[in-house]
C-alpha cells in the first residue's frame, strides 16, 4: 500500500477527532486563548475526548470546519477555549446552533466551514482577527503559516500530544499542492479555495478539523485558514479571507445588525456627584439602522443625549450618553431598553462603588492601596487568603488597583462553579489575561509590562451556579472540605519584579444536569432506595450509544 493511500487511511479514520501537528513544539496556552476545543457532551456531566478544533470570533461565535457539525453537534457539544493539558476543560461554554455553508456538500471539502454560536460565552474574551480580503489576496507561496494543534503528533498513527502544539510550516504554491494530492483527489484545488501547506516532517496530521492557522502581518497574527483535509502530507487549509462575506453575513443572521454589549458595568469612586456615563453601539451591517424608544427605568440613571445614536448610517458607531447618581445606595441596577425595527432590544446595566478596603492590608504594597467593588462583601480569611461564599444570588465581584511593572503579578487561586456560567478573569488595561471557569485550582503568573497599568480581578456568577463538592475530581479534592465550595478563593497575592514564570492551571468540568442526576440516583434516607429516573436512563441509554459508534 503506498503511502498516499495510507495517509488517506488514517485521516478517514481520524478527521475531527483531535487537532495535531507533527515536528510541532509545545506552545503556551495564554499565548493563543481564542483557539477552541469542541468536545461532545454525554449528558451525564462529561465531556468526551477532543472532537474538532475552531477560532473564537468574538460575540458568541466560533468559525470551524463544516465536517465538524456532524462530529460535534451544537445541541450535543461544548466549546472549550483557549486550554489544554491540565486546563484542557477549562471555559467550556455550551453550543446553542451552528450553520453550515449552504454549498458545502458532506465529503467533499469544498466550502469546508461553519459557524457555531455559543449558549453562553464570556464578556470581552480575545478574539482572532480575521484576515482581510486585500492581506489573503496578498498571500504568496513561501510564507510562514503558523499551525496548532491538540491531538496527533505522527502521521501513521495516532499519538495524542498533551498540550498544545505548534509549529511554522511554509505556505506551498498551487502546482506543487496539487501534484502532490494528485493520486489521492479526483480534481485539481483552486489557489483562491485552499492554502497548501505541510511535509513528511512538519504538518497538521491525522485527525485536524476545523483548527486555526495563521499568518504574520507587521508582526501580528492574523487568521488565515482552517484545517479541512490533507493528503500525503500535504495539509490543505479552507482560506478564511475567502468566505468574509459569508462570515459577515451569518453574524448579521444569528447577531442582528447592532453590535452591543448585553451587560454593562462600571465602576466609580464619588457616589454623591452625577457621573457621566457611555454605551458603544455600532452597526455591522451595509444598511442605514434607525433605534428609537430609549428607556431606563430607574431613579439613578437618566439618558442625557440619543441624538447621535438615532440613526446610525453602515458600519458608523456611536455612545449612548447617560448619568448616574448613587448616593447612599450600594448599588444601581437596571434595563436600558430601546427599538430597532419593530425589535424591542435590552441591554443590564450596573453601577457600582469603588472604594478602598481594610481587605488587602495584609499583603505588601502596592495592594494595600487597592479597591474592592460588587454587588457583596468580599471575606477576608486571614492565612487562608481571601474568599467569597457560595449563595444562589447573582455575583459581580472585583478587586481593582494599579501596578508598576515590569514584573508578574502572581495569584493562587481555586474556584468552583459550573463550567460556563461562573468565571475568574484578570484583565490588565481592560485586556483579558487569564479567565477561569469550571472546578479550578490555578497558580496564576500576570505579566505586567513596564509603567503603571491597571489591574482587575473579577468574579462573575450568575444566581444559583455553585456546585457541590466533586469528591471524584482530582481538583475539586484539594478545594474548600466544605459541604458546598466557595465561589472563588485568593490564597496568595504578590508581586514580583522581572519575575518570569509559567502559569499552571488545573480544571475539571462541572454541570448542573450532571449534579441532578447524581443527586436524584443517591438512595432516599427513607426507603433506603432511589432512581435516577426515566430520563437519566435515557440519558445513559444515548451516552452508550455514543461509546458505540466511536468504538
Amino acid at each position: 500500500m503506498s503511502i498516499r493511500i495510507w495517509f488517506g487511511l488514517i485521516l478517514s479514520l481520524f478527521v475531527g477527532s483531535a487537532n495535531a501537528v507533527v515536528g510541532g513544539e509545545q506552545e503556551a496556552d495564554k499565548d493563543w486563548p481564542s483557539v477552541v476545543s469542541l468536545r461532545y457532551f454525554t449528558g451525564l456531566g462529561s465531556l468526551e475526548t477532543h472532537q474538532c478544533g475552531g477560532a473564537y470570533i468574538g460575540r458568541g461565535l466560533i468559525v470551524s470546519a463544516a465536517h465538524c457539525v456532524a462530529l460535534a453537534p451544537a445541541t450535543r457539544a461544548y466549546a472549550c477555549m483557549g486550554g489544554s493539558g491540565t486546563a484542557a476543560k477549562n471555559n467550556c461554554y455550551p453550543l446553542a446552533k451552528s450553520v453550515i455553508h449552504p454549498q458545502y456538500v458532506a465529503g467533499s471539502y469544498d466550502k469546508d466551514i461553519a459557524v457555531y454560536q455559543m449558549a453562553s460565552y464570556p464578556e470581552n474574551y480575545p478574539a482572532v482577527r480575521l484576515i482581510s480580503e486585500a492581506e489573503n489576496l496578498q498571500l504568496q507561496a513561501g510564507e510562514n503559516l503558523k499551525i496548532l494543534g491538540l491531538g496527533s503528533t505522527a502521521y501513521e498513527s495516532y499519538q495524542p500530544a498533551y498540550q498544545l502544539q505548534g509549529a511554522i510550516s511554509p505556505i506551498a504554491d498551487i502546482d506543487t499542492c496539487n501534484n502532490q494530492i494528485a493520486a489521492d483527489i479526483p480534481h485539481a484545488i483552486a489557489d483562491e479555495d485552499f492554502i497548501c501547506s505541510g511535509k513528511r516532517t512538519k504538518g497538521p496530521a491525522p485527525g485536524d478539523s476545523g483548527t486555526p492557522a495563521f499568518v504574520f502581518v507587521d508582526g501580528e497574527e492574523v487568521y488565515a485558514g482552517l484545517v479541512s483535509h490533507g493528503y500525503n502530507y500535504m495539509g490543505l487549509f479552507t482560506r478564511i479571507g475567502r468566505y468574509l462575506d459569508w462570515i459577515k453575513a451569518t453574524q448579521l443572521e444569528l447577531l442582528g445588525p447592532l453590535d452591543f454589549a448585553k451587560e454593562e458595568i462600571w465602576h466609580i469612586q464619588d457616589t454623591y456627584q452625577s457621573q457621566p456615563l457611555s454605551i458603544n453601539l455600532k452597526n455591522n451591517s451595509d444598511s442605514t439602522i434607525e433605534l428609537s424608544d430609549f428607556d431606563v427605568g430607574s431613579e439613578h440613571f437618566s439618558i442625557v443625549d440619543t441624538n447621535e445614536c438615532s440613526v446610525l448610517e453602515a458600519s458608523a458607531s456611536c455612545q449612548l450618553k447617560l448619568d448616574v447618581l448613587l448616593n447612599e445606595a450600594s448599588h444601581a441596577a437596571a434595563e436600558l431598553t430601546f427599538s430597532l425595527a419593530d425589535e424591542a432590544l435590552t441591554i443590564d446595566l450596573l453601577v457600582l462603588p469603588q472604594m478602598p478596603s481594610e481587605l488587602l492590608a495584609v499583603y505588601d504594597t502596592p495592594f494595600d492601596v487597592w479597591n474592592v467593588s460588587g454587588l457583596q462583601q468580599w471575606s477576608s480569611l486571614l492565612e487562608e487568603g481571601i474568599a467569597f461564599e457560595s449563595g444562589n444570588e447573582q455575583v459581580r465581584q472585583y478587586l481593582i488597583g494599579d501596578i508598576e511593572g515590569p514584573g508578574q503579578l502572581a495569584l493562587d487561586v481555586f474556584l468552583g462553579s459550573y463550567s460556563g456560567t461562573g468565571s475568574l478573569s484578570i484583565s490588565v488595561d481592560e485586556h483579558s489575561k487569564y479567565q477561569l471557569s469550571g472546578d479550578c485550582k490555578a497558580e496564576l503568573a500576570v505579566d505586567i509590562p513596564e509603567g503603571v497599568h491597571s489591574v482587575k480581578i473579577a468574579y462573575q456568577a450568575d444566581a444559583a451556579t455553585t456546585t457541590q463538592v466533586n469528591t471524584n475530581s482530582s481538583v475539586g479534592a484539594k478545594m474548600s472540605p466544605s459541604e458546598r465550595h466557595l465561589y472563588t478563593q485568593i490564597m496568595r497575592l504578590e508581586f514580583e519584579e522581572g519575575a518570569n514564570k509559567s502559569s499552571s492551571i488545573d480544571c475539571d468540568f462541572t454541570s448542573k444536569l450532571a449534579d441532578e442526576l447524581v443527586n436524584n440516583s443517591q438512595p432516599a434516607a427513607e426507603s433506603g432506595g432511589g432512581s435516577i429516573g426515566f430520563a437519566g436512563l435515557a440519558l445513559l441509554s444515548l451516552a452508550w450509544l455514543r461509546r458505540k459508534q466511536l468504538a
